[in-house]
């Protein structure tokens, strides 16, 4: 069946509301514990904004492979826009669980609550769930998220431009979580 060209419907289970905050809560143990400049090696494969877009995330693990035998940095935006946000984010916590030392987050300008609201994932989360726990939960988990990583000492990677206030790397190792 071609997805890609929108002649099939997919419809995805919805994940039950207890494992769910199980899930986010676990991550958010994960990204506390990370620094907020994460430091390894390569070869490591980079993927940038998925925003939603599922169908993306299973052809890019399809093609590359899958963790652990693979590594991964996101670079953020893994929400709003697309129609399986929810979905999305929840692969890629899973898959950060699973193999922690694989997957490497970081985060984006749509994982700040503002850009939530305005591009959809908060909307989406309220109607899957209807529930102000796990919409906490998301906002939290995307707090503690780290921003940045250096690939073989050499490679800085996060989501966008720094701000002029950052002067030195310490300057965002400095920041404390959660960061809203």
């Amino acid at each position: 069946t071609d997805y890609s060209s929108h002649r099939k419907q997919i419809q995805l289970p919805l994940i039950p509301p207890p494992i769910m905050t199980n899930l986010l809560r676990a991550t958010i143990t994960i990204f506390r514990d990370e620094p907020m400049i994460m430091r390894t090696t390569g070869p490591v494969i980079i993927v940038g904004d998925l925003h939603g877009q599922i169908l993306d995330l299973l052809r890019i693990l399809k093609s590359e492979g899958l963790p652990p035998e693979k590594r991964y940095i996101f670079l953020g935006d893994l929400v709003d826009r697309g129609q399986f946000s929810t979905e999305t984010v929840t692969l890629i916590f899973v898959m950060k669980i699973l193999w922690p030392k694989s997957i490497i987050l970081l985060r984006g300008n749509h994982e700040f609550d503002e850009l939530c609201t305005i591009g959809g994932f908060g909307t989406e989360i309220s109607n899957l769930y209807n529930s102000d726990d796990i919409s906490s939960l998301f906002s939290y988990s995307f707090a503690c998220i780290p921003i940045a990583c250096i690939v073989n000492d050499t490679i800085v990677c996060l989501h966008g431009g720094i701000g002029p206030t950052v002067k030195h790397l310490a300057n965002i190792e400095d920041t404390q979580r959660p960061l809203y």
